[in-house]
């Protein structure tokens, strides 16, 4: 676990994504309120069907957002063409579904039970259709743990909020070492291009130790080359830097990474895409980092 925290210092995951195209010329931000900081995402980093993937408490408990372009269909369209779309999936079974109105706007909601990987699973979903755009937030946990975190869920689905774009994620639902995903663009080469924010306890090392430290696990990773590195300082809290490469098979990527430690947590962001890719959403991450604050 730990060779996995700090090489997601360095690397991303790659995944392969959505097939609409997603192009958003708004000045907007997605506002995330974890328990430990406050980001602020520009949309224009989303210029494909957006993703953001919130890592839960317990193996394969998770919650995510998507936010796709809707053009034609209204919520009651989307949830009849939505439904339509998964009724033939195997091992899939709808329990209970209906609408809920949170913060004065319908969404349509949805229980459902599925198996992944020999896995007996169970989601929430709830999604709406708002200025020509499908918002679909999805809880998803192992049948045993369903209800465990159920109620957590909920008050994250009360929390989000179309406009301003925002949502609030309990501290119930996150771990010790939290990971939040956010997934753009896929590039030609098939690689989605990524950031992520981890959080995890860090009560022995200095920065200076733990960028040390790091630098080290990351030399592991094939292909890693350090392009450039210093210290920048984002709302009066010093950061490393780093701009460096690597490889995943035979895709060379380029990544950012800034990370600084305060109240014994490290807090790491990192922003991955394929090389030819990179600087197309450098002032998008930039902008990320500048107003990123710590709680």
């Amino acid at each position: 676990m730990k060779f996995f925290i700090y090489a997601l210092c360095f690397a991303a995951l790659a995944v392969f994504g959505f097939g609409h195209a997603y192009a958003s010329t708004e000045a907007e931000i997605l506002s995330i309120s974890y328990p430990h900081y406050e980001a602020k995402v520009p949309v224009t980093f989303f210029s494909d069907n957006a993703m953001v993937m919130f890592y839960g408490p317990e193996e394969a408990v998770t919650f995510n957002m998507v936010i796709q372009p809707e053009p034609d269909r209204n919520l009651e369209q989307y949830t009849a063409f939505s439904k339509e779309q998964i009724k033939n999936l195997p091992d899939f079974k709808v329990e209970n579904e209906g609408f809920e109105t949170y913060n004065g706007v319908k969404f349509a909601t949805a229980l459902n039970n599925f198996k992944r990987d020999a896995m007996n699973l169970k989601s929430k979903g709830v999604w709406t259709v708002f200025n020509k755009k499908a918002y679909v937030l999805t809880y998803t946990a192992p049948a045993a743990s369903f209800e465990k975190y159920l109620k957590t869920a909920d008050a994250a689905f009360a929390s989000f909020k179309t406009s301003p774009l925002s949502i609030t994620m309990p501290k119930d639902f996150v771990p010790q070492n939290s990971i939040m995903m956010g997934f753009g663009e896929s590039t030609p080469e098939e690689f989605r291009i990524n950031f992520n924010i981890i959080v995890k306890p860090e009560a022995e090392k200095t920065l200076e130790e733990f960028t040390e430290f790091s630098k080290k696990e990351a030399s592991k990773i094939p292909g890693f080359t350090i392009l450039k590195e210093g210290y920048e300082t984002y709302g009066g809290v010093k950061y490393f830097s780093v701009i460096h490469k690597f490889k995943q098979g035979e895709v060379p990527l380029k990544a950012r990474s800034v990370w600084t430690i305060t109240n014994k947590k490290v807090y790491i962001l990192t922003y991955t895409s394929t090389e030819g890719s990179f600087s197309k959403y450098e002032a998008d991450i930039e902008s990320l980092c500048k107003n990123f604050s710590v709680k």
